[in-house]
Formats: structure tokens, sequence, C-alpha cells
């Protein structure tokens, strides 16, 4: 009897935990898409910004949260030493999707390429939400003497309008932001980050407290087999899926980091 109650026990444990888990997000696209793919029953809640600062804000110790966040997030602000480190805080449980971004030109500029930005022979504007964004064109534009003003905005969609109002002259657009430009004839792309920076992997942080028995449920829910559906919702929101736990995820967190620094020097 004893058994068969403390199994009821666990199993209402791991009931409640589903619904009444909340998943932060920084408010995109491809974290939406993440977090309703692998925690359907959970609640999802954005926090528009563009440095996603509010998200780890919302992750407390012993509660039963996850975060989902940009490569640019994790690591950009830590190696600045402009915000605290979350990693020094939080877990991180998996890299779930690969994502691209890269530097696209209003389409009535004559410029294709990094080259073709110098012979405008002008000071140019480049606008995207945060600050990380600046660091990459700084390291594409300053072998080629190229000057630039870098305006932060509050959110991707502030940096997208100014963009199409003529405003400024590149956004750093990434995953379902660069696929609808793509899509729409919005402009063209000058230069892919990859090449300055690599791979980008969006990643899944827990809390430090939670216990191991959630930790490996939440493990189990997204290295699940993924649906051809969940695939085709992945494509649209402009990633693809890279699933990885463990030393796989570490090893693509720390290269990752590492090709941070390598831009900030």
């Amino acid at each position: 009897m004893r058994f068969w109650a403390a199994a009821f026990c666990l199993l209402f444990s791991f009931v409640a935990y589903a619904n009444e888990m909340v998943v932060h997000i920084i408010g995109d696209g491809q974290s939406r898409s993440i977090a309703k793919t692998f925690f359907p029953d959970a609640a999802v809640l954005p926090s528009p910004g563009a440095n996603g600062a509010f998200v780890w804000k919302k992750l407390e110790n012993n509660t039963a949260d996850v975060a989902v966040q940009v490569p640019l997030v994790v690591h950009y602000f830590a190696l600045t030493g402009d915000k605290e480190d979350p990693t020094q805080q939080y877990e991180m449980l998996a890299t779930v999707a690969r994502i691209t971004q890269v530097l696209m030109a209003r389409p009535e500029l004559p410029v294709n390429n990094i080259a073709d930005i110098k012979k405008l022979q002008r000071t140019v504007t480049v606008g995207w939400g945060g600050s990380a964004c600046e660091a990459i064109v700084k390291k594409a534009f300053s072998p080629h003497g190229i000057d630039f003003v870098y305006l932060p905005y509050k959110t991707f969609n502030d940096a997208m309008a100014a963009f199409m109002g003529g405003h400024i002259d590149f956004i750093c657009p990434a995953g379902v932001t660069l696929r609808q430009a793509m899509q729409n004839n919005m402009g063209k792309v000058v230069f892919d980050f990859k090449d300055y920076y690599g791979t980008q992997h969006i990643m899944l942080f827990v809390n430090r407290g939670m216990s191991d028995t959630v930790k490996q449920k939440i493990t189990q829910q997204i290295t699940r087999k993924l649906t051809a559906e969940d695939i085709t919702a992945a494509e649209n929101a402009g990633f693809v899926w890279s699933v990885h736990t463990g030393k796989a995820a570490k090893d693509i967190f720390d290269r990752e980091r590492q090709a941070w620094q390598k831009v900030l020097n």
C-alpha cells in the first residue's frame, strides 16, 4: 500500500510539474517554437527586449522553470562584463537548435559585400536589438577601415521598422526575421555571421537547484524523436533542430564561447 501511495505521489508531482511549468523566452519566434515543441503543456512567458536580461531574472532557485536563450545573449554579456554571467547561476541542459544570422543591406544600396561598403566612402549606420551585433560588425569592418554608427534598438521589430523606413543602412537579422526578410526581398545579405563567429546554437538552461529527477524528465522530453511537423515548424521559424545534451552540448557551448572571445579581442 505504501509503495503505491509513493508511486502515486511521484506521478502526481510530474503531472503538477508539467501543468505549472513556465518556460521563459526572449520573445522571438525561434524560442517560442522551441518552447511549444518540447514543453507543449507549459506556459510560455516572453520577455521582449533585445538583450535577454529579463529572462535570466525570472529564473528563481528551486523552481521548475526553463530559459530558452540565443547564443549572443548567453556569451556576449558574460565576456564583456556588462552583465553577470548567467552560466554561473544556471545550468545549461542542452543545445536544441541551430540558427543563421547575417548582415543585411537595404536593397537600393549598391553593396553586395564588405568591399562595396568601403566604396560608399561615408559613415554607414547599423542597427539591431541589443549590442552583441555591434561586436561582429566591428570585427568585419575594422580591417577595411569602414566607419559605422551602431544603433541598439529595444526590440528586433523596432530595428526592422527603422530599416524599412530607410533610417539605417544595415540590420543583423537571424532566424525567422531573416527568413521573412529574404522572402519579401526586404534587403540583401552582405555577409554571414558564421564567417566571423561560427555556427550559433540556441541553448536551454535550468536552475542549478533543480532536482536531478526533474532535469532528467526535461532531458527525456528534449531528446524524444521529433515529428515531421516539428521539423517543418522549425524551418518556418528560421532554424534547424540540432539537439545535444551532456558532453556534446558542453563542447558546443565551449566552442561558441571561444569564438566570441576572438570576436571581442
